[in-house]
């Protein structure tokens, strides 16, 4: 197999424009969507690089699954089931991210 790249991420503002993407209305604050990328960045070097390659690929520039099957030469299930997980993953990391800590005595 060989090594999949998820490569320069594009921006949260670039992201808003494919139409799949979800657009929070008045979502303007730039240290938001700075934020937002951030995270996304984070979240992205923890996962495995392909599974980083199809989140991103599927949900960040839009690319349909058929299209990813393609690029990658996996089965439909494979990339659909990797898609998930990564989905499920990064729900999970945002909820700990936001869940308040307890300060230590």
């Amino acid at each position: 197999m060989c090594a999949y790249r998820v490569g320069p991420l594009p921006k949260l503002r670039k992201c808003r424009e494919a139409s799949d993407w979800p657009d929070p209305k008045g979502l303007d604050d730039d240290a938001l969507l700075a934020l937002i990328d951030r995270v996304t960045e984070t979240f992205l070097e923890y996962l495995e690089p392909l599974d980083a390659f199809i989140l991103s690929r599927a949900d960040l520039q839009g690319h349909p699954v058929a299209r990813i099957i393609r690029e990658t030469g996996l089965a439909e299930f494979e990339v659909v089931g990797r898609l998930r997980a990564s989905r499920q993953s990064l729900c999970r990391f945002v909820m700990r991210s936001l869940s308040p800590v307890e300060a230590a005595c």
